[in-house]
């Protein structure tokens, strides 16, 4: 499923390669794509495999804020 989050509390280049790095830690997340000006991540991941919600809370605990578009 194709999935787009709205993250907030990026800054820089920094910031966006560690929310791909969370994204992509999941297994099932593919084609992870984040975009600083937008402050967005969409990516495809399988909900059979993997809960949004659990991303979302990595993203989370990471300090920044996340939610789904």
């Amino acid at each position: 499923m194709e999935t787009t989050l709205s993250v907030d509390g990026m800054s820089c280049m920094h910031c966006v390669n560690k929310v791909t790095k969370i994204i992509s830690g999941f297994k099932s997340a593919k084609e992870v794509k984040v975009d600083l000006d937008k402050k967005e991540a969409k990516f495809n991941f399988d909900e059979s495999a993997v809960d949004l919600n659990n991303i979302i809370g990595a993203i989370k605990k990471a300090g920044f804020e996340a939610s789904k578009k």
